[in-house]
């Protein structure tokens, strides 16, 4: 008998001290590895770090994707990609909190190249509204080749480093 899939709730508990501390740690992990990767065309860990940290904490890893947002937006010039970071960042941690009863390595990667893949798209929404479908469109597509470098890269990072980095993140919540 196949079991149904659950939606993720809403209703997320108040972190705890030690999560808390967890949540700060990885928002300054992902504005420090953005930044020291930026040099680099789409090759990120900040899809790593959501996945990891929504695999063990659920929803409450949207604390450490909204400063981490807040934190870009302040560090780089305005455009609309600040809208994107706040709604691309939660698809991805919502997609995890929705498959990560059944989640593992394999599984992660396979959603992290997708994610890589499909990040243009999602960033391309505001453009669809400010510049029309024309515009969202030629913005699609002058980012598919950034997108598959992004899913290549998502794949091997989530791919070699999900295992080794989620024993020590379930080491540090105990």
């Amino acid at each position: 008998m196949a079991t149904a899939l659950r939606l993720p709730t809403l209703k997320t508990k108040i972190p705890t001290l030690r999560e808390s501390a967890v949540l700060a740690l990885f928002a300054a992990l992902m504005v420090a590895f953005q930044v020291a990767l930026s040099v680099l065309p789409n090759i990120e860990l900040v899809s790593l770090l959501v996945i990891l940290l929504t695999h063990r904490m659920g929803l409450k890893s949207l604390w450490s994707i909204y400063a981490f947002a807040i934190v870009e937006a302040l560090l780089y010039p305005s455009g609309t990609w600040i809208i994107s970071y706040f709604y691309v960042w939660t698809v991805l941690a919502v997609v995890v909190t929705i498959i990560r009863k059944n989640g593992n390595a394999l599984l992660y990667a396979i959603v992290a190249a997708f994610f890589g893949i499909l990040f243009g798209m999602l960033c391309s929404v505001p453009s669809f509204i400010i510049g029309g479908f024309g515009y969202g469109i030629s913005w699609i597509i002058s980012g598919l080749s950034f997108d598959l470098i992004h899913c290549v890269s998502n794949l091997v990072t989530v791919g070699l480093l999900f295992l080794p980095l989620d024993r020590v993140l379930a080491r540090i919540l105990k």
